[in-house]
């Protein structure tokens, strides 16, 4: 039937993180699979800055408020409704598929997309097993490979826009120069859920560490005014410690970084995720909480540490652990240590980067 499929529908899984860790893989296979066929993923405009460049895959944006109440869910759900029905409007059943990875889109499989169920593929995400795989990555891997055929080992992957690489290396090219110490980049972004944070001064007190230590560090202001904020206090700090911080962005951000490069302690970054996917590739290490970051660090092959907290019970470390091919490394903050020992810990990973 590979032959004939024309089109594959992928439905995204609303959060950054969740599309690269699983809807990645998905469609790498089906980028395999079905060589002839249009790729198109529904979901976030965002996804266009961290799958861009991927020519086969076509990004059609769909919005959906996480934060929003069922009506505004439920829209949502309209919307892919429409999409799909525009998409197929002159295909055959037997001409497309439609990948449904537990979405959000359509409240985890429960709301129909299509009346003719027999190209609707679901991957029912929490009750899917193997032997064998516990994360998420792992376990997408395998039940594209049952479905689809094969056994190609999959992982997850980014592919940036190639305007965002070129403008990273420029930018890094600058950092980098006449320097030997390791370039770290950090990300303390938690989605909007505090809980997956450790207390102040646990972040202001880790940079502190690790710039002691050696680093350079790289350090993203995040999408959020709250997470802006505190990256704020952390700056003000090491500045008040005597060690240098240069402020860059999108804009003008070359003239800064040549004239100020040597010297300085931290870069702070306030860009889109796109770009700091990209200057992240080019960073030695990466180091944060349970988020976007996590995932997007080990497709691209940067030796990650990540820090969970807060979380309901280990199989959740389990399942949302990134699948990379450079080594990562979980570090357990439980509520039970003092989040001193934590700093300890994040500082040695980073000098023995061994994948657990």
């Amino acid at each position: 039937r590979s032959e004939k499929i024309k089109k594959a529908l992928i439905l995204s899984r609303v959060t950054l993180g969740a599309d690269v860790e699983i809807t990645s893989i998905i469609w790498q296979k089906l980028k395999t699979t079905l060589p002839r066929a249009e790729l198109v993923l529904l979901g976030s405009g965002k996804l266009r800055e961290l799958f861009g460049g991927e020519r086969r895959l076509r990004i059609r944006p769909i919005e959906y408020d996480r934060s929003g109440h069922l009506v505004d869910r439920l829209s949502s759900w309209l919307s892919v409704v429409e999409a799909v029905a525009e998409e197929t409007r002159d295909l055959h059943p037997d001409e497309f598929i439609i990948v449904d990875p537990d979405s959000r889109l359509t409240q985890l499989g429960m709301l129909p997309v299509v009346s003719d169920e027999r190209s609707y593929y679901f991957f029912e995400s929490r009750r899917y097993r193997r032997r064998g795989a516990e994360s998420l990555g792992q376990l997408t891997a395998h039940w594209v490979n049952d479905v689809f055929g094969g056994g190609e080992r999959l992982f997850p992957r980014v592919s940036l826009r190639r305007q965002d690489l070129d403008f990273a290396r420029t930018v890094i090219r600058h950092i980098r120069r006449d320097r030997q110490c390791p370039l770290i980049s950090v990300n303390f972004g938690v989605g909007e859920n505090p809980k997956k944070r450790l207390p102040d001064p646990f972040e202001r007190e880790l940079v502190m560490r690790l710039v002691r230590d050696g680093a350079t560090i790289l350090l993203d202001k995040g999408a959020s005014a709250e997470e802006a904020a505190r990256i704020e206090a952390i700056v003000e700090a090491v500045r008040a410690s005597g060690r240098r911080v240069v402020e860059l962005s999108e804009a003008g951000v070359s003239r800064p970084v040549e004239a100020e490069g040597r010297g300085v302690d931290v870069f702070t970054w306030r860009g889109g995720i796109g770009r700091f996917g990209a200057l992240v590739a080019q960073t030695d290490h990466y180091v944060g909480y349970d988020s976007a970051g996590q995932h997007i660090a080990a497709a691209l092959g940067v030796p990650t540490v990540v820090i969970f907290a807060g979380y309901s019970s280990p199989r959740f470390v389990k399942r949302w652990r990134p699948a990379g091919r450079a080594p990562v490394r979980v570090v357990h903050a439980d509520a039970a240590r003092h989040p001193d020992v934590f700093i300890e810990e994040v500082a040695y990973v980073v000098s023995n980067p061994v994948d657990d």
